[in-house]
């Protein structure tokens, strides 16, 4: 192998990578998991998803939130 085979082969083999663990990901729930999966005895205290008719204004630099 010429020096010029060694350089351009920059692919390591996978057990010489380290082990990355992605701890940024974005997972979107069904909005029932919570009532569904916990046990009776603790579903009234496990987290929810609560949809109310509010309106969000952004004006001169401030929210102002609405309930209609």
């Amino acid at each position: 192998m010429t020096m010029l085979e060694e350089r351009t082969s920059v692919t390591p083999a996978a057990e010489d990578l380290p082990l990355i663990i992605s701890v940024d990901d974005h997972i979107l729930e069904p909005r029932t998991l919570w009532q569904e999966q916990l046990p009776a005895s603790l579903r009234d205290r496990g987290p929810r998803v609560v949809r109310e008719k509010v309106s969000v204004e952004f004006i001169g630099g401030k929210f102002t939130m609405n309930r209609n």
